[in-house]
């Protein structure tokens, strides 16, 4: 999946990608450095910070969600190869 969203935004697409801090922990890092230097917008959300499981622990949601040209959405929880 990153390859092609990496080759979509090398072809002019803008491409933003969102992930969880916890639930994507083991998501590697060499992917996300490549998708930078492919200009996609990469974010983590809800950093793990002492006391993370007292803090945002129940504002994790790990489900799926695309979105394309502001009109079409996808959601899903399920992986998604």
């Amino acid at each position: 999946m990153t390859e092609l969203l990496i080759e979509k935004a090398l072809n002019g697409v803008q491409v933003r990608f969102m992930r969880d801090s916890l639930g994507s922990y083991k998501f590697p890092r060499e992917k996300i450095r490549k998708m930078v230097e492919a200009g996609i917008e990469c974010r983590t959300i809800f950093p793990l910070r002492f006391p993370w499981i007292l803090s945002n622990w129940n504002y994790r949601d790990h489900c799926k969600i695309v979105t394309i040209d502001r009109k079409e959405s996808f959601t899903g929880g399920e992986r998604w190869v």
